[in-house]
């Protein structure tokens, strides 16, 4: 049997960081052995298939697949196929997993799930965020780097702990439909009433609809694709905060900058300036 390997934090992580985040390609017939580690780690996987073993069961990881390791689980992951796998390693401390699990009130052994294929629909929003991540990871601007990595881990954690709640086949076709619909753009400015046409049921349908298989409201729902849409255009725009409240689809600046900071926990101007000074320290 081969020996097991022992990855510890203080080893991995660099020095004041509760993450450590990286990309990795595995050629065909590349592995990597037996081992553990003393973190908890989200492998997501970009491109290709590749065959994990945790804890002496095996499994296929297919891309859009993502998986979280625990603390002592015994893993190893081997490339089988003729192409090339590629994944992100978001490897996170175990107080930094306690505190996004408060903050969702969850509890952790049993409502969140080890693997899950994420959403069509979240796909790109979880890859934006990892690239900035991996752009700032090195930046002394710990603060907001803590702030990224929070909102990262909640993110993961509700895709984990969604798909334990509600089977997705069980959600009925013109939820699930609509539901996907609205993160386009065009869709995410008109709000509700997008919502409901797209949806061809009553508010008062979707609204109970919404709550029971996706455990949210749709207003809070559209404010939440708004606010992610809003920090694309803070962190890749000169737009004024103004012009990008209602460019976002909300009416009420107070509104927005109440539900910002909810989410975010600073201003969108300091979230943007913070933002500046990771990629441009000068």
């Amino acid at each position: 049997m081969d020996s097991i390997v022992k990855l510890k934090t203080k080893d991995i992580f660099l020095k004041g960081n509760s993450f450590h985040l990286a990309s990795t390609t595995f050629k065909s017939g590349e592995n990597y052995g037996l081992h553990t580690h003393d973190f908890y780690e989200f492998v997501i996987v970009k491109e290709g298939r590749l065959k994990q073993a945790v804890n002496s069961k095996s499994e296929v990881l297919e891309k859009y697949t993502l998986c979280l390791i625990k603390p002592d689980d015994i893993h190893s992951i081997s490339n089988q196929s003729k192409s090339e796998v590629k994944i992100n390693n978001f490897a996170v401390t175990i107080g930094a997993i306690n505190k996004a699990s408060k903050f969702l009130g969850i509890e952790f052994q049993k409502d969140v799930l080890q693997k899950v294929k994420i959403p069509i629909e979240d796909w790109n929003y979880i890859l934006h965020k990892i690239s900035e991540l991996q752009t700032m990871q090195h930046s002394k601007e710990q603060q907001f780097i803590d702030l990224f990595v929070d909102n990262l881990i909640v993110n993961l954690l509700t895709i984990l702990v969604s798909k334990n709640e509600v089977d997705e086949k069980s959600i009925p076709l013109w939820l699930r439909n609509s539901y996907k619909e609205m993160y386009e753009e065009k869709n995410i400015l008109v709000g509700l009433p997008r919502f409901i046409e797209l949806s061809q049921k009553s508010q008062e349908h979707l609204n109970r609809s919404m709550k029971k298989y996706y455990a949210t409201t749709p207003t809070a729902f559209i404010n939440l694709l708004r606010l992610q849409f809003a920090t694309q255009l803070l962190t890749s725009t000169d737009k004024s905060i103004i012009s990008i409240i209602y460019d976002s689809g909300f009416e009420n600046v107070s509104h927005f900058s109440k539900l910002f900071k909810k989410q975010f926990g600073v201003t969108p101007r300091i979230y943007r300036r913070r933002n500046k000074m990771v990629y441009n320290p000068k």
